[in-house]
């Protein structure tokens, strides 16, 4: 009996649930898991988060920051001084009416 109430609720786990985000948040807490993307999000002004400019799957977070540290520099800002930007892990779910909420986002 045990093994089938245990049975059932790993099928609910995978029919309603994500396994795969879940596992991911047990073990890569503030990291990419290694089937995650990483999606890189560079705010050239820190005080107008409106005007953004992505690049989608750039590989891992080591890339992302690479790829912003890059547009900073091309925006004379390469300290980040004027500028900020986003690491979104995950694959973007819609949550209470919000479009693209990521696992995670890091710096």
């Amino acid at each position: 009996m045990p093994v089938v109430v245990t049975c059932v609720a790993i099928a609910l786990w995978f029919w309603i649930g994500d396994p795969g985000r879940t596992v991911a948040s047990w073990f890569w807490e503030y990291e990419a898991a290694p089937w995650e993307k990483v999606d890189a999000f560079y705010y050239p002004n820190r005080s107008n988060l409106a005007e953004a400019k992505s690049r989608l799957e750039v590989g891992s977070l080591e890339a992302c920051r690479d790829w912003v540290y890059s547009m900073a520099a091309a925006n004379n800002d390469p300290s980040l001084l004027k500028g900020d930007y986003e690491c979104a892990v995950g694959e973007p779910k819609s949550q209470s009416g919000f479009s693209g909420v990521y696992r995670i986002t890091v710096r």
